[in-house]
């Protein structure tokens, strides 16, 4: 929730230079999958764990199945609501990629862009003339037909291209439901993704991993179903374990080591997303881990 795909690279980049030596990478709280996904080539073994089961079953079904291209279609805020208490495959793509926050409650789209956003979505994955036309009358540009040569992505990057430097347009510079489309599909080629539907404290953990959480955020909105998580039971869990293990949060209690902390616009809230944040790492002081250092010398924490 909140999404950690801008942040992805950077938190593994802290992970990976600390624990050079780590074999395996557990993300606690899988979520959306970006540190999962990213994950995949730094470590030997990722262990995505998400504790909610049709985001489980829907990763477990593109691997297996594949990535249906009737997913590319572009959906409304209509077609939203109504798969909202579905949990088939397609409902919990629906629910993943086309809701705010990646709440999976509310529409990803505010009314007053929906209709450009979906726009553009669906003049790239059609790639028709009435779609061509339909997106020209509302951006005033003067777009021709894809080449159909060309990838979705390059599709949009081009779209991405040809709107920069118009304030206009600036909107269309991220189209997130396509974005998170594109990340789905590439779990076609994930197969070493390994996958667990359990509680956190549930999850056996090897040695030589560090593990990755990102929590419910405290004092924010909370996540479908999470209300009462119980932050002190994940506090004392966290620092009785003997596994490295680092937090995302803005605070923690004093016991756990703020690491960095990283400037970015909050995704939590449908009226306060141009808000500025800054989102921190805390570790449990747990593990060995190299500080950076000329001659890159270990440091036992």
């Amino acid at each position: 929730m909140g999404s950690k795909r801008k942040l992805a690279k950077q938190i593994l980049s802290i992970l990976r230079n600390r624990h050079s030596d780590a074999v395996n990478l557990y993300d606690l709280f899988g979520g959306g999958g970006a540190i999962s996904f990213n994950a995949l080539g730094l470590f030997k073994e990722v262990y995505y764990n998400e504790i909610e089961t049709s985001m489980v079953e829907l990763i477990s079904e593109i691997q297996t199945n594949g990535f249906n291209p009737e997913w590319w279609q572009p959906v409304t805020r209509e077609m939203f609501v109504e798969n909202l208490e579905l949990t088939t495959p397609t409902a919990s793509v629906i629910k993943t990629c086309w809701s705010f926050g990646n709440n999976k409650r509310t529409y990803l789209y505010g009314k007053d862009i929906e209709e450009l956003k979906l726009s553009a979505h669906d003049f790239i994955v059609n790639n028709t003339e009435v779609k061509r036309l339909r997106f020209n009358q509302l951006t005033g540009l003067d777009l021709p037909l894809f080449d159909d040569n060309l990838s979705l992505y390059d599709r949009r990057i081009l779209i991405r291209k040809t709107v920069k430097g118009r304030s206009d347009l600036e909107r269309l510079q991220n189209l997130q439901s396509l974005q998170r489309l594109e990340s789905l599909q590439r779990l076609e080629s994930l197969q070493s993704l390994q996958l667990t539907n359990l509680s956190y404290e549930e999850v056996t953990i090897k040695p030589d991993s560090v593990v990755y959480c990102d929590i419910p955020y405290r004092g924010t909105v909370t996540y479908e179903g999470g209300d009462g998580f119980d932050y002190d039971k994940f506090y004392n869990w966290a620092l009785t374990q003997d596994s490295p293990i680092y937090i995302s949060e803005y605070k923690m209690p004093n016991e756990f080591i703020e690491v960095n902390a990283f400037p970015h616009r909050s995704t939590l809230s449908a009226t306060n997303n141009s808000k500025k944040t800054i989102e921190k790492i805390f570790w449990n002081g747990k593990g060995k881990y190299f500080e950076t250092t000329l001659f890159h010398v270990p440091v036992n924490g």
